[in-house]
């Protein structure tokens, strides 16, 4: 092999070995039977694998962030019923639930 199949073989390692799963049972068993190098065929398929998993937790993170936003723009006043339900029970010093349990 040239260089230039050796670095399309282990860059197609990278991208094959970034599918969950896919990595471990089948891209680098099948780069390994196929006459690539062992060590780094291990290194590079566990570098594709950990660089989805990267992707993936900035992902979540970014998509977190933009629903803690999207909430804090969307709330609104309390309605006047859930206020006086406070207020009865700042006033009176008890919950409000054990007394609605009789009806």
């Amino acid at each position: 092999m040239n260089f230039f199949e050796l670095l399309w073989a282990y860059m197609l390692v990278f991208l094959l070995a970034a599918v969950p799963f896919f990595e471990a049972y089948v891209v680098i068993p099948l780069a390994i039977i196929t006459g690539l190098s062992v060590v780094p065929t291990f290194i590079i398929g566990l570098a594709g694998n950990a660089f989805t998993v990267f992707l993936l937790i900035i992902f979540i993170h970014k998509i977190k962030v933009w629903r803690q936003n999207r909430r804090a723009s969307e709330q609104k006043e309390p309605s006047k019923r859930s206020q006086r339900h406070k207020n009865y029970g700042r006033n009176t010093g008890c919950l409000v639930l054990p007394s609605l349990a009789r009806y």
